[in-house]
């Protein structure tokens, strides 16, 4: 490549996983060495510039969507252990990691940028890439900037600031025991404020666990502090909060805090744990243990690491569905805040080539050839794209023999066919069938890339007046927002069946539809047939978004409608839809955690149900107040989530024997059903729907049964008894049988004791010994 193209690379970076926008055609991003992933390696390349690096967005936290850094110096990485994680975190930290934590084998925290090119080299070392994590509602806010996302609000839920106390909860309505300045309007719409009126349940006793980003991290940039909120009754006191782990510095905007606001609103005596999520996988799973053995008696999180498994359960979807079985404790995660904007097919790889690779076919119709998606990103917009394959996961297997064959990667071009994306071609072979790249169109596109070529044009002065060369430039100004994907399987002898994107993005950031749906015009009967007969195989892109451990089996994904659509605020039914970024389901499991692959895919109920986002809040989310109370409106599936987790625990005060699966089925046979203005079905979605899930909690119902079902165990209980012989009675040789049988009940009662408290303390040697058995 000539210097002046070098340069162009250096100075054209638009954000996250990489941008480099160049004027040669033939250009693609190298590919990284082994172990490393495609995002860390663009990082180390442009700290070899120091000039480059200070000017590109990774040079300050918050830019990009994904990657975290630490003192401009450190990124947070989350390593896979070819063996043993001990010894990963050992080797990493005598290379600078700080802040490391580790958990079974994965190894995460904040290693040197100027280490990263030795990583490639250690025997240790499987895989490593940026800890690519984001709560919902930051990933909602950060999306907002550029597009109007704020959502459409009938006039007739405009009302006068009086009224819209008086539906919330005024001062001298609300529950005593909740004084806070900034009351919940979840609280009304889920009902859980008749079930502490009528049956006195606030949460006394209780505690529930919450994992987001940080607590008090936010600083001048947010209204109010953690103080602040405790003096003004937002928060509970002082000695009500457990502070576990705090998020790293400057990395969060508090959204944990935001979320114990509702929380407290609705079970305002509660107790309230607080572990920070972001610290990598490794420092995630170990908190939902961690949270556990403090004492949660359900727990809450709003957060997603993109490189979650699609088509298994990885490591934080087991240990959900762990503390669910094993600990009786219920979870709720956020659905998430993508709406459908993804893409699932039957992956077609043909002949034609391109990017050293073969490229895939994204049209599903018989003789049809589209080897380019068309994705629009508007001037001032950004996309993120999330791509995995249906091949097993070594970070969920910790095998070779089963881990990902198939090396795809995918490239993002404009309309001369140069790719401007960087990222997204990491070498996948035993490692993890994934692939991301980040993208921003802040107009650089044509100026920056052309730039030189502008340059050289004047310098060897080609006979063309002024008034040529500044129409040039003008041409050279004119943006663009069409861009073009491409997938190819670049090595491998793996042989994938589906291969599946998400696109966060800025809500203008579209995905043109291809397939058999590209045209309807062109679509015929048997067309629609076919997708309907074969939903899965369908090349559609507008498909579900939820994944991850949100749709672990023994997860509550939790989905969001606007609290003023709902039946306690509105009572035209028509209206009770869910919000249009809420995520939808379903996310088909297409192997065991083995990574063997399924006869049929697992198809689970996800979203479980939906809960009221918007509520207000003192301080989150910066800036955006619909009803123009003075108060800040919390958004998205995060908002919606701690409610939910709240009616659990009030349901365990009014039932303290009841179960998970007990939970989970009176959520959902209690939930009043809403509309999925997207169904295909003609009653839009009325029952479950891949959209609301069984729909909109009833916190006052559900509690109900949940006391109606103690009531039950008791009279069940009370019957056993009467039928037991008086111990008084007894013959001494019944009381020798006695005797005997209550010491046998104690030895197992401490049996059983012993066993839980070994599955507490070392979880991550359970997970090594069974994998390494297989």
């Amino acid at each position: 490549m000539h210097k002046g193209g070098l340069d162009v690379m250096g100075r054209c970076l638009i954000v996250g996983l990489s941008i480099f926008n160049l004027a040669a055609a033939q250009w693609r991003p190298p590919k990284p060495p082994p172990k490393l992933d495609s995002t860390l390696h663009s990082i180390h390349r442009l700290r070899a510039d120091s000039a480059a690096f200070q000017n590109s967005p990774w040079a300050a936290s918050g830019k990009s969507l994904m990657v975290h850094f630490k003192n401009e110096t450190h990124v947070m990485i989350d390593a896979v252990a070819a063996e043993s994680g001990e010894e990963l975190l050992r080797e990493l930290e005598e290379m600078g990691l700080v802040e490391g934590s580790q958990f079974s084998h994965f190894v995460s925290g904040f290693l040197p940028i100027e280490a990263i090119e030795k990583l490639s080299e250690m025997p240790s070392l499987q895989y490593v890439g940026p800890a690519a994590v984001t709560t919902q509602g930051a990933l909602d806010m950060a999306l907002r900037k550029g597009a109007d996302l704020l959502p459409a609000i009938d006039k007739k839920l405009m009302l006068e600031q009086e009224d819209r106390k008086n539906l919330a909860g005024s001062e001298k309505e609300r529950d005593p025991k909740a004084r806070g300045d900034v009351i919940s309007e979840a609280d009304s719409a889920l009902r859980t404020s008749k079930a502490r009126e009528e049956m006195g349940l606030t949460g006394k006793n209780l505690a529930i666990g919450i994992l987001s980003d940080s607590f008090n991290q936010g600083g001048d940039k947010l209204l109010t502090t953690a103080e602040d909120d405790m003096k003004n009754g937002d928060l509970p006191p002082k000695e009500m909060i457990e502070m576990l782990k705090e998020g790293p510095s400057g990395s969060g905007m508090d959204e944990g805090r935001a979320m114990m606001q509702l929380i407290h609103d609705i079970v305002p005596e509660s107790r309230i744990i607080f572990h920070s999520a972001f610290g990598g996988l490794a420092d995630f799973a170990k908190g939902i243990i961690r949270l556990s053995k403090a004492g949660a008696d359900a727990i809450v999180d709003d957060v997603i690491y993109y490189r979650e498994p699609m088509f298994m359960d990885g490591l934080i979807a087991q240990a959900v569905d762990f503390v669910a079985k094993k600990k009786n404790i219920p979870y709720f995660s956020a659905a998430g805040n993508n709406g459908k904007k993804g893409y699932m097919s039957e992956l077609r790889i043909t002949d034609k080539k391109a990017h050293d690779g073969r490229l895939h076919n994204f049209d599903s119709r018989p003789g049809k050839m589209a080897d380019k998606l068309k994705i629009k990103v508007p001037l001032g917009s950004r996309a993120l794209l999330v791509m995995q394959w249906d091949e097993p996961y070594f970070s969920a297997t910790q095998k070779k023999s089963a881990s990902c064959q198939a090396d795809l990667d995918a490239y993002l071009m404009n309309k001369k066919g140069e790719v401007v994306s960087y990222g997204g071609n990491t070498d996948n072979l035993n490692n993890d069938p994934v692939e991301m790249f980040e993208f921003q169109n802040d107009g650089t596109i044509k100026d920056k890339a052309e730039a030189d070529q502008v340059i050289l044009k004047k310098r060897k002065g080609k006979g063309k007046g002024k008034g040529d060369d500044e129409e040039e430039e003008d041409d050279d100004q004119e943006q663009e927002e069409e861009f073009y994907l491409q997938i190819v399987q670049a090595g491998g002898k793996g042989k994938p069946k589906h291969v599946k994107f998400v696109l966060y993005g800025s809500a203008n950031v579209e995905i043109e539809r291809i397939g058999s749906a590209a045209d309807d015009d062109e679509q015929t009967d048997e067309d629609r047939d076919e997708d309907e007969a074969h939903p899965f195989n369908l090349a559609d892109a507008s498909t579900s978004t939820l994944y991850g451990h949100a749709n672990a089996e023994m997860a509550v994904a939790v989905g969001a409608i606007f609290y003023g659509k709902t039946p306690e605020f509105d009572d035209n039914e028509v209206d009770w839809v869910p919000e249009s970024f809420s995520s939808y389901g379903p996310q088909p499991i297409t192997m065991d955690e083995a990574g063997k692959r399924l006869k049929e895919p697992i198809v689970r109920n996800k979203p479980d149900i939906v809960a009221p986002d918007g509520p207000n809040t003192s301080f989150f989310i910066p800036g955006l107040d619909i009803e123009h109370d003075g108060h800040f409106n919390f958004m998205g599936t995060s908002a919606a989530a701690p409610s939910a987790a709240a009616t659990a625990l009030m349901m365990k005060q009014a039932n303290p024997d009841i179960t998970v699966e007990q939970i989970k089925t009176i959520l959902v046979d209690t939930a009043i059903d809403m509309h999925d203005p997207l169904a295909e079905d003609p009653n839009k979605g009325v029952g479950f729907d891949w959209g609301t899930g069984a729909g909109l909690i009833d916190g006052w119902t559900a509690v109900q049964e949940a006391a109606k079902l103690a009531e039950e165990d008791d009279e069940d209980e009370g019957k056993q008894k009467g039928k037991r012989k008086p111990r008084g009675g007894k013959k001494k040789q019944d009381k020798k049988e006695d005797k005997d049988e209550d010491k046998k009940e104690d030895e197992d009662e401490k049996e059983e004791k012993e066993d839980d408290e070994k599955e507490e303390e070392k979880p991550e040697m359970a997970t090594e010994r069974r994998t390494r058995s297989r």
